[in-house]
């Protein structure tokens, strides 16, 4: 008489038992990442662009060899190195630029957020095509 092998099986129920043990718990997370929406989900674009980003122009000057600067205080969203950005002058006109620089406290960093006074290095423009009272929003 042979009995049958016992522990070969009770592995594979072991075995089988983790795995549907751990398919569960990843549905289970999937499912209450997938119903939790917060504003920042929706307010995103797919470029990492925050759409509500808007900064007042305060200054701008030229950096020999760099581009131009322009100054203000973040008054809503982020925004990253890379980014591309309207400019919506005060006459109604308006025209894309991007971000090639962002400068905080004279410390360059790769993004900026809501309530920070900032110099964004902007590409595509000359400094003369920008002024005081012009804005930078999300496209």
């Amino acid at each position: 008489m042979t009995s049958p092998p016992a522990i070969p099986t009770l592995l594979s129920v072991l075995l089988i038992t983790f795995i549907i043990a751990l398919w569960r718990a990843r549905q289970k997370k999937a499912k209450t990442e997938s119903s939790t929406l917060s504003y920042s989900d929706l307010s995103s674009s797919p470029n990492g662009l925050d759409t509500s980003f808007e900064m007042m122009i305060d200054d701008v000057f030229r950096i020999t060899g760099r581009g131009t600067v322009a100054v203000g205080k973040v008054s809503a969203g982020t925004v990253k190195i890379g980014n591309s950005l309207i400019l919506r002058k005060s006459n109604g006109t308006s025209r894309s630029v991007s971000v090639k620089g962002i400068e905080m406290s004279r410390k360059l960093v790769n993004e900026a957020e809501r309530g920070v006074t900032i110099g964004l290095l902007l590409g595509n423009i000359e400094k003369e095509d920008v002024s005081k009272g012009d804005r930078l929003t999300a496209e």
